[in-house]
């Protein structure tokens, strides 16, 4: 069992390692809530949410790392706040399995100096998995969202040689169906649970992170 539940973790670690997403992890809300409030810290975010019954509701402050300001000297790697509300329904319920409906809203100020913010919907099904009875779980929640912002900026090719008009790309906005893609509250963690009221996680993006409840 305990061979089990190491292996459960390294696997867990490895991927939210691997699949980091800044604005998650401790302030990302899962499907096994419980009553009450729960308040989530994370490297990059706090977050809040009440639960009564088999629904949750909540939101979270994250930072948005802004790499343009380290780049080029703005006094240091910079950041800019993301906010979010979501709403959880519980549908499905077991001893280790939980699994709930996930609706969401994220909005993105942009970065410092362009006009790239974003307001993105998303929806989704969260789950979360007790490791034989153990206090470890696996969390995974996957969303689907909207970004009616999307653009791209496009290259042109040189038509003449010393032609200088490539050195000024196109911007392009996508279309309907370019504008959906992996919702930014898709997140995969492992927790551990010394006791019912808190927690410590692994993985998302906040990398570590805790959760208290009261």
């Amino acid at each position: 069992m305990k061979s089990i539940q190491r292996m459960a973790f390294a696997f867990s670690l490895t991927l939210g390692l691997f699949c980091t997403n800044q604005a998650q992890a401790a302030t990302q809300r899962s499907a096994d809530f419980s009553d009450g409030n729960t308040v989530g810290v994370g490297l990059f975010g706090l977050s809040y949410d009440y639960g009564l019954g088999p629904v949750s509701l909540g939101f979270d402050s994250n930072a948005r790392l802004n790499t343009s300001a380290y780049t080029y000297g703005y006094g240091g790697l910079n950041t800019n706040l993301k906010f979010s509300g979501r709403t959880l329904w519980r549908v499905m319920e077991t001893g280790t399995l939980t699994g709930a409906f996930l609706a969401a809203a994220h909005y993105d100020p942009g970065s410092i100096g362009e006009d790239n913010s974003a307001f993105v919907p998303e929806v989704g099904f969260s789950i979360a998995y007790r490791i034989l009875d153990s206090p470890f779980l696996i969390r995974l929640n996957t969303t689907v969202g909207y970004n009616h912002t999307l653009r791209a900026k496009i290259w042109p090719e040189p038509s003449l040689p010393g032609d200088t008009s490539s050195n000024t790309p196109r911007e392009v906005e996508a279309n309907f169906l370019q504008k959906f893609g992996v919702g930014p509250g898709t997140s995969f963690e492992l927790a551990y649970q010394p006791d019912e009221n808190s927690e410590i996680t692994v993985g998302g993006g906040s990398l570590i992170g805790m959760r208290l409840k009261f």
